[in-house]
């Protein structure tokens, strides 16, 4: 028995580290629905702060990108949400309604689909620490996705992982505190098509969050990693500035920003500036 389960352990190395299948692009480009910049960017702050208590927030995010040296363009809404189970558990939803072109072809759809479940370790005034298990439900109609010629939206991949995320006051301006703002993201892809071979995805976003008056100016950093192949990594880093209004009510808040962002290529990424518009409502 015991020399059956040592010989399916190596098959199952064996299949683990096969290369990807000859049809499949191993370049994939960043989805916008993952992206922890677009997803947090003045709206993570919001959330921590805008409110003592509050159960329900909505986020809404048009926005427009493309890319440096090719004529690929995308343009869309970033929806999120985020509802309070308990005073500590929440959950998270995030994905876009979005049209890609290259070229002369386009396309349109839903993106893959973000799933978040989170606990509060930590929730005082200036400081809160949250772990968090993440998913993705893929919406797209084709494995390979070769941004080149074909500008598709979403994947067939499911992915799981987990995250840290962290705000707390480090200093003053006068009379104003600022924050920083921290999330690490750790995804593990499953495809189909090579069940085994590695497919993991780390996103890393910083900033540093001022608010003045009803004004909040945040600017960030935020590093994408992604091993899509055994032999095929690519990798991102973008700079960022968001500059958001909040009206602030005693059982509600709202959150209006605008924002861009420039992403620099570090290997096999797309180059490429985005602008986008943030709306939300806490409550």
């Amino acid at each position: 028995m015991s020399g059956k389960i040592v010989l399916l352990f190596f098959v199952a190395l064996f299949f683990a580290y096969q290369p990807c299948p000859a049809e499949k692009c191993c370049f994939t480009p960043r989805d916008i629905s993952t992206d922890s910049m677009l997803e947090l960017s003045l709206i993570n702050y919001h959330r921590y702060h805008s409110l003592d208590t509050h159960k329900l927030s909505f986020y809404a995010k048009p926005f427009f990108t493309e890319t440096r040296y090719l004529e690929r363009t995308q343009a869309g809404m970033i929806f999120t949400a985020y509802s309070f189970v308990t005073q500590s558990v929440w959950l998270g939803i995030n994905s876009a309604a979005m049209g890609s072109k290259v070229d002369t072809n386009s396309a349109g759809g839903i993106d893959d689909i973000q799933f978040k479940l989170g606990y509060d370790l930590l929730k005082i005034q200036d400081s809160h620490a949250t772990v968090y298990l993440v998913a993705t439900a893929p919406t797209g109609k084709t494995i390979c996705r070769c941004p080149l010629n074909y500008p598709s939206i979403g994947s067939k991949k499911g992915s799981l992982g987990f995250g840290i995320n962290l705000d707390t006051v480090v200093g003053e301006i006068g009379d104003y505190e600022f924050s920083w703002e921290f999330d690490l993201k750790y995804r593990h892809t499953f495809n189909p098509y090579a069940f085994f071979s590695p497919r993991n995805t780390i996103d890393l976003w910083t900033a540093l969050n001022f608010p003045i008056y009803n004004f909040n100016l945040e600017l960030g950093y935020d590093f994408w990693w992604q091993q899509s192949c055994r032999h095929s990594i690519s990798a991102s880093q973008k700079l960022y500035g968001d500059l958001g209004y909040v009206l602030k009510k005693n059982s509600y808040s709202v959150l209006l920003g605008l924002g861009a962002a420039y992403e620099f290529a570090t290997k096999n990424a797309l180059e490429k500036w985005i602008v986008w518009f943030t709306c939300g409502l806490d409550f």
